[in-house]
């Protein structure tokens, strides 16, 4: 199956920075200017949103909406993006809509989706299986394993 992916074509070229709008590295969460800057750019015929170069923090409860919107540059310029909480960017009723120069990431200190172990010993008589956690400081003993990869067998 073929498919093709149409960059925007935008019918300005105008642009605005995030931080017109309160959007700066230095808040603890940077959601509701966010929506605002994009917003403002859907009502505006804005063609880029960019960011200073930074890492911005979000802690929205739902998704930051990006719904409808047409020949669309969201340009990090090379920034990382932190959510708090595991709702993100929802891209939705869009077209032409592109994303780049940037880092999306989960705050893993508060959000841990994956943890890297060590299998000590497996007793599948018992279906116990003993591990040393490598990649955290303090073993979490709450947290539900939905799945174990192989990454390295050695």
């Amino acid at each position: 199956m073929e498919f093709t992916v149409e960059l925007p074509n935008p019918k300005s070229n105008k642009s605005i920075c995030a931080s017109f709008f309160g959007v700066c590295p230095e808040k603890d969460s940077n959601d509701k200017e966010l929506i605002q800057a994009i917003e403002y750019c859907k009502q505006n015929d804005i063609s880029t949103l960019y960011f200073e170069k930074g890492i911005y923090h979000f802690k929205n409860k739902s998704f930051i909406t990006f719904a409808e919107m047409s020949d669309f540059t969201f340009d990090g310029q090379n920034s990382e993006f932190i959510f708090h909480e595991p709702e993100m960017f929802l891209i939705e009723n869009s077209q032409r809509v592109l994303f780049k120069n940037c880092i999306m990431d989960i705050d893993w200190d508060t959000m841990r989706y994956a943890t890297v172990v060590r299998i000590i010993e497996n007793d599948t008589q018992s279906s116990v299986m003993t591990v040393e956690f490598l990649n955290n400081d303090s073993e979490d003993t709450d947290f539900i394993v939905n799945s174990f990869k192989q990454f390295d067998p050695k």
